[in-house]
């Protein structure tokens, strides 16, 4: 199981991806609604959000490391209004988020009324 987000200046969405074999997929869906709504309910320990906020940063700190996407930065935080140094302070606001922020975000995001399920199968010979 992996899950990415799209994100911008409107809405953006929060995706899990998991591959199956088409006879456990309604297994593999309820595993991953159990995870969310365990994580709704417990949240995220401090070691964990730890790991997350350092993974991030050196993610992105990485892909800092390509020309095209340092531009892509300064161009989307012109585009968004922002200004050209916003994308600098990231690994500072990432650092900041604390325990009830993403508690806050986790409720706010994974709510299971909202959910949208897409399946794709192989093709039937």
């Amino acid at each position: 199981m992996s899950a990415f987000n799209s994100s911008g200046l409107d809405v953006g969405s929060f995706a899990f991806y998991i591959a199956t074999s088409p006879e456990k997929v309604e297994q593999a869906l309820e595993g991953m609604r159990r995870e969310i709504a365990q994580l709704r309910e417990h949240g995220v320990g401090e070691e964990e959000l730890e790991r997350a906020r350092q993974f991030l940063i050196g993610r992105r700190d990485i892909g800092l490391q390509r020309q095209s996407t340092r531009a892509g930065l300064l161009l989307f935080d012109e585009l968004y209004g922002a200004g050209h140094l916003w994308s600098s302070g990231y690994a500072e606001r990432i650092g900041a988020v604390d325990s009830e922020a993403l508690q806050r975000a986790i409720e706010a995001v994974f709510v299971p009324e909202r959910e949208v399920v897409v399946v794709t199968r192989p093709d039937a010979d």
